[in-house]
C-alpha cells in the first residue's frame, strides 16, 4: 500500500505539472498575439515571398506560404515567419534606383562605344544588291532633292529599306585611294618623254590615303559636329558619313579618263565628277539642315562650306596627281 502521503504529494505534483503547462500555453498565445499586432504592416508582405523556397525556423519544418510548422513537444502551432518578408522590404527601400548618367559622364560613354564593333555592325549587314542599287543611285539620280536619302537609303531601316551604310563608303573610299595611286604614275608616265628616267612614286598612295578618307569621313563628321553646336538636328552622323561616300564614286570612272595624255581631258573629267559628287551631297543634306534653321541664318554659310571644301578637293586632284609640268 501507498502511505496516504505519498499519494497527495504525487496528486499535489500532477496538479502544479499541469498548471505549469496552463500558464506556458498561455505566454504563448500571448507571444504570438503581441507579435501579429506588431507585424501588423508587414501582412500584405507576407505572400509575397517565395512559396517554393520558404525560410525554415530553428527544430521546425517549412511549409507553404513562408509559414512553419514547429513539431516541438506537444505543440503543433503555426508560426509565421515575417523575417523574410521584412528583409525583403528593406533590401527594397535601400537598394538606389539606377539612374542614367548626364552630363560629361553621359558623353563619354558615347564617345567610348565609338571604339566598340558592335557598334557598326549594323551598318555593315546590307546586300550586294543594296549597295548596287545605291551606287547607280549616286550615279543616276545625283540631282534629285533628297531622293537618295529618302527613297534609296531610307533615314531608318524598314522591310524595303536598310537605312545608311558604312560598307559601301568604306569600300569606295579603299578602291579610289588605290586607283588614283596606280592612274596617277600612269598619268606622269604617259606625259614624260624621258620614259627611261621614270620612277614609280609611292607617295601618291600615302598622300591619296590622307586626301580621300579626310574627304569622306573628317568632313562629314566636322559638318555633323558644327550642326550639333548650332543647334540644326537635322542628320545623324552616319547618313553624311554615308552620302559623302557614297559622292566619291563618279571619281572612279573620272580618274581612269585621267590617264589619257591631253590636259583638257583630265580638267573635263575631274569638273564633271566634281559637280556630281556635289550634286549628291548638297541634294540631300542641304534641304534638311534648311529645315532645321528656323531663322534661315545658319544653314546657307553650312550651304557655301559645303560647296568649298568640294571646290578646295577639285584642285587638289588635279593639281597633286594629275598635273605634270613638263622640265625646261
Amino acid at each position: 500500500r501507498i502511505h496516504p502521503s505519498t499519494h497527495r504529494s504525487v496528486h499535489l505534483h500532477i496538479i502544479n505539472a499541469k498548471q505549469s503547462k496552463q500558464a506556458k500555453e498561455v505566454m504563448l498565445k500571448s507571444t504570438l498575439e503581441e507579435s501579429q499586432f506588431n507585424d501588423a504592416p508587414f501582412q500584405t508582405s507576407v505572400n509575397t515571398a517565395d512559396p517554393f523556397q520558404p525560410q525554415q525556423a530553428n527544430g521546425g519544418a517549412a511549409a507553404p506560404g513562408g509559414f512553419t510548422q514547429d513539431f516541438g513537444q506537444g505543440n503543433n502551432t503555426t508560426q509565421p515567419q515575417f523575417s523574410g518578408a521584412m528583409d525583403g522590404q528593406q533590401m527594397q527601400m535601400q537598394q538606389p534606383q539606377q539612374q542614367q548618367p548626364s552630363g560629361p559622364f553621359a558623353f563619354c560613354g558615347k564617345c567610348m562605344q565609338a571604339f566598340s564593333m558592335d557598334t557598326y555592325r549594323a551598318y555593315f549587314d546590307i546586300d550586294a544588291d543594296d549597295i548596287a542599287n545605291r551606287m547607280k543611285s549616286a550615279l543616276v539620280d545625283f540631282y534629285k532633292p533628297e531622293y537618295f536619302r529618302n527613297e534609296v537609303v531610307g533615314v531608318q531601316r524598314t522591310e524595303s529599306l536598310k537605312g545608311p551604310d558604312l560598307y559601301g563608303p568604306f569600300w569606295i573610299t579603299m578602291t579610289l585611294i588605290f586607283f588614283v595611286a596606280a592612274t596617277s604614275n600612269m598619268h606622269a608616265y604617259l606625259h614624260r618623254s624621258d620614259v627611261e628616267e621614270f620612277e614609280y612614286d609611292i607617295n601618291h598612295l600615302l598622300h591619296a590615303s590622307s586626301t580621300l578618307c579626310f574627304v569622306a569621313f573628317a568632313i562629314p563628321t566636322l559638318l555633323w559636329f558644327t550642326t550639333q553646336c548650332l543647334g540644326l538636328n537635322s542628320l545623324q552622323l552616319v547618313e553624311m558619313v554615308c552620302i559623302y561616300g557614297y559622292s566619291l564614286l563618279p571619281f572612279i570612272p573620272a580618274v581612269f579618263l585621267c590617264i589619257i595624255p591631253f590636259g583638257l581631258v583630265s580638267w573635263i573629267a575631274l569638273l564633271a565628277a566634281t559637280a556630281m559628287s556635289a550634286g549628291l551631297i548638297v541634294r540631300n543634306i542641304v534641304p534638311a539642315m534648311m529645315a532645321s534653321d528656323v531663322t534661315n541664318s545658319k544653314a546657307p554659310a553650312l550651304s557655301l562650306a559645303v560647296l568649298v571644301c568640294h571646290g578646295i578637293f577639285f584642285l587638289v586632284m588635279k593639281f597633286r596627281f594629275y598635273h605634270y609640268k613638263a622640265k625646261k
